[in-house]
């Protein structure tokens, strides 16, 4: 709820760390993401344990945004924090590209191993996340 000091309006920050699966982040550019719903136990071709996330973008923003599965980061009970890795029974993976104003994408995208957050940077340079969701 905005707080009105008489003199400007200040939104209060929304929580961006450790989220709920479901729970949207939009950036100051109008770009909202959302962890919509996660895969654990998957397995893979040669036995590893995959975990899998289905991400959704919509950008509300006036202007292009970009999406890439590279804006992700998977981190383990450890704090390890990787890029996607490959699944070979993976399905409907996010892409990357523009998204025009008012439009959607969404994807999966796999991570190896047993992933227990999902991170999100709006800039993939950042060394700090934007966002992130507790998946288990």
């Amino acid at each position: 709820m905005p707080i009105d000091n008489g003199f400007l309006i200040l939104k209060e920050e929304q929580p961006t760390t450790d989220l709920a699966v479901g729970t949207t982040v939009t950036t100051a550019a109008g770009l909202s993401v959302v962890v919509d719903s996660v895969q654990t136990g998957l397995t893979n071709y040669d036995g590893s344990t995959m975990t899998g996330i289905h991400v959704t973008y919509v950008n509300n923003g006036d202007e292009g945004a970009d999406y890439n599965v590279y804006d992700w980061k998977g981190e383990d009970a450890n704090g390890a924090q990787q890029n996607q890795g490959y699944y070979s029974e993976g399905s409907e993976e996010l892409q990357s590209g523009t998204l025009a104003a008012g439009g959607t994408v969404a994807g999966n995208i796999y991570f190896d191993g047993d992933i227990k957050k999902a991170l999100y940077f709006a800039n993939m340079f950042d060394k700090s996340a934007t966002a992130s969701w507790v998946l288990a």
